[in-house]
């Protein structure tokens, strides 16, 4: 009886389980036009980490505003990501076809350091669209400046990336759950690393603050023990 009680393990799991997939076709959905692939990944992670996983208004009223807000910016990350991507593929064809040539093949070994770097800031840039405001070569820095700061995480997403892709390519139906897991699996470390980013910048810039007002309060010190100096000289005089 207690295993079927509404607080119960079981119907946690189970809940927990219908939302991924509620998820899941959401950004299945979201990601129909193609171009909003970025934001539908953005809203996907904001829901699981609010919602799924924390509180929130509903899994499909957070997914939908965030997806919404996102657009403006997500769209273009997109079609920047996607750009780059096709030109990198296009580079590492060519070097693996013609690595007989020695300059080809170190060619084709720079080509692959770089894919390495973009496929590593590309699986934070939807975490970072989600969190963060600011221009899109501001959100590129970031997802690039996480990813190198976390690369033992970043490896493990990619990781659980390739697995992801691997399992829904060889059986379709697993795309209705697995999106939203992998994104179960990486929150974690991401939200760590990100929080982290956040308390050490509200910090500095407390700090700078208080530089930057300890300054005034100095010199308004001065003023006032000149004026209380030039006040008992005055009456010195006088007497």
């Amino acid at each position: 009886m207690g295993a079927f009680s509404y607080d119960g393990p079981l119907m946690k799991a189970l809940t927990m389980m219908a939302n991924m997939m509620i998820v899941s076709f959401y950004w299945i959905v979201g990601c129909l036009p193609v171009v909003t692939i970025v934001p539908s990944c953005a809203a996907m992670y904001h829901t699981m980490v609010k919602v799924v996983r924390g509180r929130g208004s509903g899994v499909t009223r957070d997914f939908f505003a965030c997806w919404k807000n996102n657009l403006r910016q997500g769209i273009p990350l997109t079609l920047m990501v996607g750009a780059f991507g096709l030109v990198m593929g296009f580079c590492l064809s060519f070097g693996y076809r013609n690595s007989q040539h020695s300059w080809v093949l170190a060619y084709f070994v720079i080509g692959c350091l770089l894919m390495l770097f973009f496929c590593e800031m590309a699986v934070w840039l939807p975490a970072v669209l989600s969190r963060f405001e600011g221009s899109l070569g501001t959100l590129l820095r970031l997802s690039l400046y996480f990813a190198m700061k976390k690369p033992l995480a970043t490896l493990l997403m990619l990781v659980f990336l390739g697995i992801t892709v691997f399992l829904v390519d060889f059986y379709p139906v697993l795309a209705l759950i697995l999106p939203a897991v992998y994104v179960d699996l990486a929150c974690g470390s991401v939200e760590k690393a990100m929080g982290a980013f956040q308390e050490q910048n509200i910090g500095t810039r407390e700090e700078e603050e208080q530089e930057e007002t300890l300054p005034e309060a100095a010199e308004i010190s001065a003023l006032e023990q000149a004026r209380a100096m030039e006040e008992t000289e005055g009456e010195e005089t006088d007497a």
